[in-house]
């Protein structure tokens, strides 16, 4: 899953306008015994880990 994030991780780049926006890339692996609150907090906490790695184009992660 992509999700979009804000890509102004920059002090020096709060003045500029325009939109600044990279995707971050989500993957979770769903598995059918899984209670949904346990498969939740996995998510969370791959999402929290992904949040570390923002700064990382997209383009480059697809190459």
């Amino acid at each position: 899953v992509g999700s979009p994030i804000a890509g102004r991780p920059h002090k020096d780049l709060e003045p500029i306008l325009g939109m600044f926006v990279n995707t971050l890339a989500l993957r979770a692996r769903p598995e059918g015994g899984k209670p949904f609150v346990q498969y939740l907090q996995e998510v969370r906490e791959m999402a929290l880990e992904a949040y570390e790695h923002q700064d990382y184009p997209f383009e480059e992660l697809v190459d």
